[in-house]
């Protein structure tokens, strides 16, 4: 399952939401994040969108 895990992106985003978990009572649950990166990347990882971003980046950033 790491391999669908390891791009500057996906660091990037499990970057920021240790640091959240650092810093409030309240954690983020990041087994939980890694599993739906994994399946998100499973099923759209080649997709790009029209800025050429992946296009499993948006709803991980949105969520």
């Amino acid at each position: 399952m790491l391999a669908f895990l390891n791009c500057e992106h996906i660091n990037k985003l499990l970057d920021k939401l240790d640091l959240i978990n650092h810093s409030f009572d309240k954690r983020i649950n990041l087994d939980k994040v890694e599993k739906a990166i994994f399946y998100v990347k499973k099923y759209h990882g080649n997709q790009k969108r029209d800025t050429g971003e992946p296009y499993y980046m948006h709803p991980l950033e949105v969520a």
